[in-house]
């Protein structure tokens, strides 16, 4: 899944850009500069969205989805634009997006796809640009980009953009994400979460919730029942809030037979953790038949393969 890897395909020039779930994410606090620390762990998963692009005159975007824009409001093209810029001022490309990943889902759809267009864009103006100049646009782009210019599953701090390998159990994981058809908006999460500002009176809370980001990441190099265990999303009540059919969700994925669930990111995709493969098809199943306030939901059904911090 990751790294990313630009091929050619058809006279394109190809990128296959996966989704992530954050099986945690802990809200340290508000930054004086606006954003919100955050302990969150990111692991990509086998649902792609893909990045084609070709020389153009001028720049370009279209998109499969119609229900997305494709002027730079598109974290796309806002990729596009940058490296047209900052490093290849007379290239042109049309790029085709064709979208698999939910949108407004906390699979980092977007995110995955800005990073993608780095990637195929350097390929395809043969710009030569190395892992730091492509991580320092990523981050300009998106506190989440960054990631998926990465190899695999990390541990993320800062605004989401330091990152650290984090192994994954060996036996791997077995996930079935479900997203109801409305999504949620990041920005109005955060506006309803009561996060505390960094400064020295946070500090002391912070530190003793150091012990919960220890748990997990010990937990996530051992078994899916001890990450299970440790399962935490400091988002999910704001986004309950303003989605209550996200705890319907929840309890019909209980009810089939998860070990755990979370929501990923900002949601609206809940993430279940199954014992093995043949339960989370079974998981899945029944929440393709559930009948919920959420109205139809897409499940996905995934299995991450091992990794390791090597």
């Amino acid at each position: 899944m990751l790294p990313l890897v630009a091929k050619e395909f058809a006279g394109w020039t190809q990128v296959w850009a996966p989704a992530k779930v954050n099986l945690y994410l802990r809200v340290v606090g508000k930054r004086p500069d606006g954003y919100h620390e955050l302990a969150t762990h990111m692991l990509p998963l086998p649902v792609y969205d893909t990045i084609l692009a070709r020389m153009a005159p001028t720049l370009s975007l279209q998109c499969d989805d119609p229900t997305l824009p494709v002027d730079s409001t598109n974290l796309v093209m806002k990729a596009a634009l940058l490296v047209s810029q900052r490093h290849a001022p007379d290239s042109g490309a049309e790029i085709a997006l064709r979208k698999r990943i939910p949108h407004q889902a906390g699979m980092g759809g977007g995110s995955s796809d800005a990073a993608a267009t780095l990637v195929c864009l350097n390929h395809l103006w043969n710009l030569g640009l190395g892992k730091n100049e492509l991580a320092s646009m990523a981050l300009e782009l998106g506190s989440d980009v960054p990631f998926f210019l990465g190899h695999g599953p990390a541990w993320c701090t800062g605004r989401g953009e330091d990152l650290t390998p984090l192994a994954t159990p060996e036996a791997g994981l077995h996930l079935v994400v479900v997203k109801p058809s409305e999504g949620l908006s990041t920005k109005e999460i955060f506006a309803r979460l009561k996060a505390k500002p960094m400064g020295a009176a946070w500090r002391a809370d912070a530190d003793a919730e150091t012990g919960s980001d220890f748990n997990f990441k010990q937990a996530i190099a051992q078994s899916a029942q001890a990450v299970a265990d440790t399962l935490r999303n400091d988002l999910e009540g704001p986004a309950v809030q303003l989605l209550p059919a996200l705890a319907n969700i929840r309890a019909e994925l209980m009810a089939a037979g998860a070990q755990a669930v979370v929501m990923t990111g900002s949601g609206s995709a809940m993430v279940a953790l199954a014992a093995d493969a043949t339960k989370a098809v079974s998981v899945g199943q029944r929440l393709m038949l559930a009948r919920t306030p959420a109205g139809p939901v897409a499940v996905f059904v995934a299995s991450t393969v091992p990794s390791n911090t090597d």
